[in-house]
């Protein structure tokens, strides 16, 4: 498990999210025929043309989401409905999945049991492998300055 906030531009948050990252500016990369730009750290090698990609400029601010990412329990479900986690999931947690299916994607546990998906009426009783992670509703302010020939994004604030 893991509780370490994480980074995103927000402009990614899409059914395809890449890899989060610790530290913003690892996003930061520099072509010659296309400036600055934010990537993927996943597809800096890849064609500019493909991928997620957004050209900055100095002084530009970008939004980001904040992430923590709390790791996989097992969900157990009982005859009656009642269910429990082999573990405690922080309370911070507003995403949950059924075998990192993007697609049972539910904002509590509550609501990842009832939907049942493809089950009438809830999930039968059972054990199940699901995660559980945050994602900021608030979104973050990055500065991007060029600091000895080199791109920084420093937070500056939250949007309102």
């Amino acid at each position: 498990m893991s509780d370490e906030l994480k980074w995103l531009p927000a402009a990614w948050m899409d059914e395809y999210v890449p890899e989060t990252q610790a530290d913003p500016n690892t996003f930061i990369c520099q072509s010659p025929d296309h400036g600055w730009l934010l990537r993927p750290v996943e597809d800096q090698d890849a064609d500019l043309d493909d991928g997620c990609i957004i050209h900055i400029s100095e002084g530009q601010t970008v939004k980001f989401q904040a992430n923590e990412v709390y790791g996989d329990f097992t969900l157990t479900v009982f005859d009656d409905g009642t269910f429990e986690t082999d573990s405690d999931i922080p309370g911070k947690a507003n995403c949950f999945r059924l075998d990192h299916d993007t697609d049972t994607l539910q904002p509590n546990l509550g609501e990842l049991v009832s939907c049942g998906y493809g089950i009438a009426g809830s999930l039968e009783p059972g054990t199940y492998g699901i995660d559980a992670y945050w994602w900021s509703d608030e979104e973050y302010l990055f500065r991007f300055d060029i600091v000895d020939g080199k791109g920084q994004l420093t937070k500056v604030g939250t949007v309102q």
